[in-house]
């Protein structure tokens, strides 16, 4: 199970990003970032484009990342398995509707 930081947040260059820690090595092949058109009644924007970072230490330092097109069926594939404690996923791309000024979801 992994242990959130802070939900969506704003990078460096105003890209929205969410960290996860597992606590332990982790081996990942695919993730899962649905989400519905609304949340509660409201219209939402939802990751279309994604950089997965991924790191064995806090800083990201020796990091490497892998940009993905989210699937129909809302799955990010990593093209293999990856062993990390830390992943980052920043959102590159989002869906065109609504505009910008929509939230982004990116969970269930």
């Amino acid at each position: 199970m992994a242990a959130w930081k802070a939900p969506v947040r704003e990078g460096f260059v105003f890209n929205h990003y969410i960290d996860f820690d597992f606590r332990t090595v982790a081996r990942i092949n695919k993730i899962k970032v649905g989400t519905s058109d609304t949340v509660g009644g409201v219209a939402v924007r939802f990751a279309t484009v994604v950089a997965v970072t991924y790191s064995l230490v806090r800083d990201f330092v020796e990091n490497t990342v892998i940009k993905a097109d989210v699937s129909e069926d809302n799955e990010i594939d990593l093209g293999g398995a990856i062993e990390t404690r830390y992943l980052r996923i920043t959102v590159l791309e989002t869906s065109g509707t609504p505009p910008d000024t929509a939230p982004l979801a990116i969970n269930q």
